[in-house]
């Protein structure tokens, strides 16, 4: 279902991580437990953690509000993080999915979707 979702994280002495931005319910499901990996508060200030359901609040999912939101294309705002999702493969530790898209064209997300690893991997 889609909806409109607030994400907020607490990273200690650097501050708070906090976007809103309107997806369906099924990505919030995919990326807990995944690993966020970047450069939030500026260059060489290195943030990792993982996600969790509790970084996530469900706003709404009233259609209409949402089709007013989208219309006036005021979301999303801050970082959006599951562009700064990391997914190595288990086998060879290869970074198969970052920057909000997976690498080796649809090689590794089709290997990755059936299998959990790279596409590499999956061949052996």
């Amino acid at each position: 279902m889609l909806g409109i979702y607030q994400f907020k994280t607490d990273c200690g002495k650097d501050g708070d991580i906090e976007s809103t931005f309107i997806v369906q319910d099924t990505l919030i499901e995919w990326a807990i437990g995944k690993t966020v990996y970047g450069e939030f508060f500026g260059k060489h200030d290195e943030t990792k953690f993982e996600l969790t359901k509790e970084m996530f609040e469900l706003k709404t999912t009233n259609p209409e509000t949402i089709r007013i939101i989208e219309d006036l294309k005021i979301l999303p705002t801050g970082h959006y993080i599951f562009d700064y999702i990391v997914i190595k493969c288990p086998k060879c530790k290869k970074q198969i999915y970052a920057d909000g898209y997976f690498f080796n064209d649809k090689k590794d997300e089709q290997a990755y979707k059936q299998s959990g690893t790279c596409a590499k991997c999956e061949n052996l």
